[in-house]
């Protein structure tokens, strides 16, 4: 006599196939997540330190701390990228160190973030920071004498 197999129910078969579908799809979803630390490989940051020398100025001037544009001596305006950040598809956080030379002796010397692409350097208006001063390692800075409790 032949021996039959159990037969499994469809309803069984059903909740089996399901329960495989599930784990296999938790697997997927619960997998760690891709982190974009790095930017792809073959890709540059755009040069784009003309927006923010080209609009700080202004938004020094609007803000009180420059009386005219015509006070920047143009030929001494020095730029560094301090750091350009990959942070999406064709898109980088760029910092900038940008000192300018004033007709009259003076500097200003600021530091700016903003974003940029590969189509377009200004994907949005620079932040500026004025650096009031510089402390390098091994400076020593004055003591600054706190004032009388008042009375």
């Amino acid at each position: 006599m032949e021996q039959r197999r159990p037969r499994i129910a469809g309803d069984t078969m059903k909740r089996f196939f399901a329960v495989a579908i599930l784990c296999a799809a938790s697997s997927v979803c619960f997998a760690a997540p891709r982190h974009h630390a790095a930017q792809p490989h073959g890709n540059t940051p755009p040069e784009c330190s003309h927006w923010p020398v080209t609009v700080a100025p202004v938004m020094l001037h609007s803000n009180g701390l420059l009386n005219s544009l015509q006070d920047i001596d143009e030929s001494k305006t020095q730029v560094k990228r301090l750091s350009a950040h990959w942070i999406g598809k064709d898109l980088y956080v760029q910092i900038y160190d940008i000192t300018y030379h004033l007709k009259s002796g003076g500097t200003i010397h600021i530091i700016t973030r903003n974003n940029a692409s590969s189509e377009e350097c200004s994907m949005d208006g620079p932040d500026v920071y004025v650096v009031s001063r510089v402390v390098r390692n091994g400076d020593v800075l004055p003591k600054y004498r706190t004032p009388p409790p008042s009375k």
